[in-house]
């Protein structure tokens, strides 16, 4: 059976995303919801379910529209002061990269350090560093990333601190719990507000 720590790890951060989630679509700001997760029962020999299996492989975590744009968000915590760039697998990687190859999405990894601090990071960082630190094995190379006017040195590493993150991408509290669609304003807008 699958150790529940590892399996629940995310789940006081998910509760955060779906409160803010629940408070979006009450004010008519945003309509994004969970994308679930398929399992199959493992029976034993007397027709209990003793276990479960995940039928499929997971994409992104929410999916929905802000305003006129398709969203999807990748949720990730770590209760260390640091998060790997492979904390999105492969083929969440890959569901990311088609969702917002299209104009007009928006794609976004919202990390959680310890349940106490909270960044909305663009993919289209997150999939750069994810690309070259990750897939090539390259940590040596300086790699500066702009999108969204806003411009990212990927730290020479497979992870990145809380302080290595720019602070534009940092989601406060608000009356919606976690106000992450403010930081994802600021992409749309440029900064303005």
């Amino acid at each position: 059976m699958k150790n529940r720590s590892y399996a629940n790890r995310g789940s006081a951060f998910e509760q955060y995303i779906e409160y803010a989630n629940r408070r979006y679509r009450r004010d008519g700001l945003a309509f994004i919801q969970k994308v679930p997760t398929e399992f199959k029962p493992i029976r034993n020999a007397r027709g209990q379910v003793c276990s479960v299996k995940v039928e499929h492989k997971a994409t992104f975590d929410y999916i929905g529209r802000y305003k006129q744009y398709p969203i999807a968000i990748e949720a990730k915590n770590t209760n260390t002061d640091s998060i790997r760039f492979d904390r999105v697998e492969w083929n969440q990687a890959e569901d990311m990269d088609d969702f917002t190859s299209q104009p007009g999405t928006i794609g976004i990894v919202l990390v959680s350090f310890n349940l106490e601090h909270f960044y909305a990071i663009p993919w289209a960082f997150w999939s750069t560093a994810y690309r070259i630190r990750v897939n090539q094995n390259d940590r040596t190379s300086t790699i500066k990333i702009s999108a969204f006017d806003q411009t990212w040195e990927v730290p020479k590493k497979y992870s990145v601190r809380q302080e290595e993150l720019l602070p534009e991408w940092e989601v406060q509290s608000g009356p919606h719990g976690l106000e992450y669609l403010a930081t994802i304003e600021r992409y749309i807008t440029g900064g303005k507000e």
